[in-house]
């Protein structure tokens, strides 16, 4: 990933292995500080991946405005 970026990784339907890991249908995994990983997916297997921008991952900060 790249420096202040994290991103999500969700199994739609399948089974992948990301790095030790084993993933299957439903499941899902956040990725932040990465700068290496393997993900090794079987046939058939659908993913989505999500690039989040670590900047303001989840809308506004806590006390700020919604003006």
């Amino acid at each position: 990933l790249l420096p202040h970026r994290m991103s999500w990784l969700h199994m739609i339907h399948g089974e992948a292995a990301l790095n030790d890991i084993v993933l299957k249908s439903g499941d899902g995994v956040g990725l932040a500080h990465e700068r290496c990983l393997s993900l090794t997916v079987q046939k058939d297997t659908e993913i989505l991946l999500i690039d989040l921008d670590n900047e303001k991952p989840f809308g506004r900060s806590p006390g700020e405005s919604s003006q």
